[in-house]
Formats: C-alpha cells, sequence, structure tokens
C-alpha cells in the first residue's frame, strides 16, 4: 500500500509522542490477543490497531468523552453583565441570582453571555442555579483565587447546573410500557426490538437487530442489558452475606442496565451507534430475556452552561456519612457544558453528575481540603460521576482517606480523567454495582494515593463488582494498583508504574514498569477519530 507524505509525517510526529496527527482505526482480527501483543498500538502506517478477544472485545473508543462529544474548543462567552461584591459581609445568593437571571433573559444556546462576578469575596447561603441555555457564570480575577464564593449558612449546594430533573419534552410513549428500572424514571417510546447477535462484544458500535423498520438515523436509543438470575451467579453476586449474617443484594434479576447512545446508519436490520458499547451482551448468561433496543423519549437538557475561575471555599464539616454537607457543584440534565479553572476547597462531596448529564468538559478543576478527613469510617467522595462522555482533564484531587472518584451503580461511560493528579493517601475506586467504560490516562496519584479496580464484595450494602472494562493506561500510583477483573470481562491496565497488588497473570495488564507508545490513549483516539485540530483543541484558550 502507498503511504502518502502526509501519512509519513504525522506517523513521525505520533512516533515523537506530539499527537497532531491525523490517525484512522484499523481493527485487529478477533483472533486472542497473546500477552505479548500490544492491545492498542501505532502501526507502521500511523494507524491504530487494536488487539481483539476471540468473541471481539477490545479496548473501546473513549474519545466522545467531552464538551460536544469530543475534540470541540471551549467556547469564550460574551461578557453579559458585571457584579461586584459588597462590602459588609452580607448574603450574596439572591444578588447573584437575579443578576444571572437577568443575563439568561438575554443568552442563546448559540450566543451565550456570561454573568462576570468582579474580585472579592461572596457570601452565599443558598444554592446558585445555572439554568438556562447559554448562561455562564465567570470569576472575572486574573485567577481561580480573586473570585471567592463562602459558602455560609446551613450545608447546601453551592451551584446547581440544571434543575436536578429529566423533563419530558412530549415524546410519545406507548400505553403500559415501563421505563428501565433504576434509569431515573426515562420513559420507552416503545418496548424494544430484541437484539439477535448471540454476543455484542466490548468496543462494538453495530447491533442487528429482529428488525431495525422502526428506527431512523439520529434517534436516541437505549440498548438495554438484562440483568439476570444467571448473570449474578457467574459473577458470585448472588450469595452475598454481610457482618450481620444478612444477604445482601448487589444487582437483583429482573433490573437491567440501560447504555444510551444515538444511530448513526442503519444497513439492513444492523444499526451502527455513534459511540462504542462499553459493555457485553452475551446471549449465554442474558437469555431470556435477552438483549434489546428501545427509542428513549425526547428529555430537555440544558446546553451551552458555563462555570469559570471560581474558588468555592466550605466551612469545617463534620464528616458523618448520611448528614448534611456542603456540597460545591452537582450538574443534571445537562449536555455539551463545561467547568474550567474552578477550585473547590473544604466541600465533602465536591461534585456531584447525575445520569442524564453528559458530554461535559472538567479542565484545570481542582478539590483541596484544609481539615484532615478522619481514618477510619466511610470515606467521603471527592467526585461522583454517573454521566457519561465526561472528560475531566489537567484536574486535580488532594487529601487523604478519600475517593477522589467513583461511579455509582450502573454507569455506562465513556468517562475520561486525563492527566488527573491525585494527592494523599486515597484510593480512586469506582465505588458500586457496576459501571463501565471508564479511561484512566496519563494520571499520577503521589502521597500513598494508589488506583483500585475491583470487586468491594460485601463493602457498604453489598457494593460488589464495581467496574467492568476499565482502562489504565500510562499511569502512575505511588500506592500501587488492584486490578480484578469480574467474569467475562477484561479491566487493562497498560504501561503503568507502581506495585501491583495482584498477579499480574492477566494478559490485560502489559507493560508494567514502563510507559508505552502511543503516550496518551485518549489524545491517540481523539486524532484518529477527528484529526490533528482535535487534539490541538484541548489546550486552545
Amino acid at each position: 500500500m502507498k503511504i502518502s507524505s502526509k501519512a509519513k509525517a504525522c506517523f513521525a510526529m505520533i512516533a515523537s509522542g506530539a499527537f497532531a496527527a491525523f490517525l484512522s482505526v484499523s481493527i485487529a482480527s478477533a483472533a486472542p490477543a497473546p500477552a505479548t501483543k500490544a492491545w492498542v498500538s501505532v502501526g507502521s502506517d500511523g494507524r491504530l490497531v487494536y488487539q481483539s478477544t476471540t468473541t471481539g472485545d477490545r479496548i473501546p473508543d473513549y474519545s466522545s468523552a467531552g464538551y460536544m462529544g469530543g475534540g470541540v474548543k471551549l467556547p469564550k462567552a460574551e461578557v453579559g453583565a458585571t457584579l461586584a461584591p459588597v462590602a459588609g459581609g452580607a448574603d450574596d445568593t439572591a444578588r447573584i441570582q437575579k443578576a444571572l437571571d437577568a443575563v439568561a433573559e438575554r443568552a442563546t444556546s448559540e450566543h451565550p453571555l456570561a454573568l462576570v462576578l468582579a474580585p472579592g469575596t461572596y457570601n452565599c447561603s443558598g444554592n446558585i442555579r445555572l439554568n438556562h441555555n447559554g448562561l455562564v457564570l465567570r470569576g472575572g480575577g486574573a485567577t481561580a483565587d480573586k473570585v471567592v464564593i463562602k459558602m455560609t449558612g446551613a450545608p447546601h449546594v453551592c451551584i446547581k447546573m440544571g434543575d436536578g430533573e429529566a423533563k419530558s419534552t412530549g415524546g410519545a410513549v406507548s400505553p403500559g410500557v415501563a421505563a428501565p428500572k433504576g434509569y431515573d424514571g426515562r420513559a420507552l417510546a416503545q418496548s424494544g426490538e430484541p437484539i439477535t447477535d448471540a454476543y455484542v462484544p466490548c468496543g462494538a458500535t453495530t447491533v442487528t437487530l429482529r428488525s431495525a423498520s422502526g428506527f431512523k438515523v439520529g434517534d436516541e436509543v437505549a440498548v438495554i442489558r438484562p440483568i439476570t438470575a444467571k448473570w449474578v451467579a457467574l459473577l458470585k453476586m448472588d450469595k452475598l452475606v454481610g457482618k450481620d449474617g444478612k444477604a445482601q443484594h448487589w444487582l437483583g434479576p429482573n433490573d437491567e442496565t440501560v447504555i444510551e447512545r444515538k444511530i448513526k446508519a442503519i444497513n439492513g436490520n444492523k444499526i451502527t451507534l455513534e459511540v462504542p458499547i462499553n459493555d457485553s451482551i452475551d446471549s449465554t448468561y442474558l437469555n431470556p430475556p435477552g438483549g434489546k433496543v428501545a427509542k428513549l423519549t425526547p428529555i430537555h437538557r440544558y446546553n451551552q452552561m458555563g462555570l469559570e475561575n471560581i474558588t468555592i471555599i466550605a466551612g469545617k464539616s463534620n464528616f458523618e456519612v448520611g448528614k448534611p454537607q456542603y456540597d460545591g457543584l452537582q450538574c443534571s440534565n445537562v449536555e455539551d457544558c463545561w467547568v474550567t479553572n474552578v477550585i473547590l476547597k473544604n466541600n465533602e462531596a465536591g461534585l456531584g453528575i447525575n445520569s442524564e448529564a453528559r458530554r461535559m468538559t472538567f479542565k484545570q478543576f481542582a478539590i483541596l481540603h484544609d481539615y484532615p478527613a478522619p481514618s477510619t469510617g466511610a470515606k467521603f467522595p471527592d467526585i461522583t460521576a454517573n454521566g457519561y462522555q465526561i472528560l475531566f482533564y489537567k484536574c486535580e484531587v488532594q487529601g487523604d482517606y478519600r475517593f477522589p472518584y467513583c461511579c455509582g451503580p450502573k454507569g455506562i461511560g465513556p468517562n475520561v480523567l486525563l492527566d488527573f493528579k491525585i494527592i494523599g493517601k486515597s484510593w480512586l475506586q469506582p465505588h458500586m454495582k457496576w459501571s463501565t467504560g471508564l479511561l484512566i490516562d496519563n494520571c499520577q496519584a503521589t502521597n500513598g494515593g494508589s488506583i483500585d479496580i475491583i470487586n468491594r464484595n460485601t463493602m457498604g450494602s453489598g457494593h460488589g463488582w464495581a467496574m467492568a472494562w476499565c482502562t489504565v493506561w500510562n499511569t502512575t500510583a505511588e500506592g500501587g494498583f488492584t486490578i480484578d477483573t469480574a467474569p467475562g470481562t477484561l479491566n487493562w491496565a497498560i504501561g503503568s508504574i507502581g506495585d501491583f497488588k495482584r498477579p499480574r497473570s492477566s494478559p490485560a495488564i502489559q507493560s508494567t514498569g514502563k510507559h508505552v507508545a502511543p503516550a496518551s490513549l485518549y489524545r491517540a483516539q481523539l486524532a484518529d477519530r477527528l484529526g490533528p485540530q482535535a487534539v490541538a483543541n484541548l489546550d486552545a484558550e
């Protein structure tokens, strides 16, 4: 095959660690990938080459994580109004909200506008709400610490992006069709078409249906993966018993996980999805009833909203799990939004992202703690991310005895931690009950921090297998790694440096003690899909 001069130049740039290169994916055959073969590598023609298992499972493409589906420069909203702090320590919550609401009357998705807070300290005892398309709250100082929101009064959430509800836009719902359990009440527009593939591998974008006649390109769909007694038993989650001798229930039969995607193409009864599936659908364990695909009713999501250049400081927390806490930021039913150069200090549950949030970028976002947490009992989560296509880029979490990043039950991914720093003796650990599709790329855990992709077994309420189909790439952990793999799945750890606390016999653990090429999997996949400018847009101002 003749290789163009452009392709040769791109390959040279990739080999040198610069990812401003255009790549196109070349998937290897579905033969088993021996431990000596790289799961992802750069071929001689500059293309990414993937190894697959005998069933076709492969490291998925995570590059759709981020604002507008990844690779898009964050916008710079025009100033809509400015607001200055007032002397005397008065509560500023209502003043800020009134000014935001006034800006919102003129802001649109196509023309975002920012309320700019002048340098100083603002005292807030209640929620500040960003709930209008194109609305941005920005600190006007040269650095994030020049504009400080000080949380006062009783514990509360400082800033809410979205309104906490997934509101239907009026899509038709067939009578008697129930929403998937555990999916925030999102209704199905139809009962669904059965998947006829015997096995849909992790990383797949194409699914075969009994009939695709009821679908069209652009439809938002739910790929429904049932939870069956046979599958629960395979994972040995059917006999969990707590310290009190009582049975603990992981995910139960008659429940299901829902992978939300959009149809990109249709060919006969095969539908192609815009974003890969980050799980497998194995008819051996999931029939009956088997997987299916159903249209989703449209819901309202706020878009083109941003939070920029601000520090949020809470008072000292009571460190009691289950008690009210000071929470810095909650994101719900939003899409194509961003948080940049924001610091949360002393927020016990700093950031929460619910399952209706998608396509967000958090850039240079930090969570810091002045007060030491207790060293026993339940750990606090700094970031809880249940949304999908979320990118954390150049972010940092500092503190001991914490979960810097975790996910709740049935998170669907893809989500990406890129150039993410953990400072302190804490555990980057998906928290409970089967989340999938996390990429930990070029992350650093120092001061005793560890990365643990594990079966949490009877911890908590019976958290069991917390994460599957996770990839740890070129990451360093001073406190080491624990990489476990649930039956029928893989968790990959490639090019990572640190003590591995389990035997390294798994073929999914490769090149420990040294980094590999490509230097960053997310950047390489982004260039693969969208070209060099998409990678450059990560750092564009």
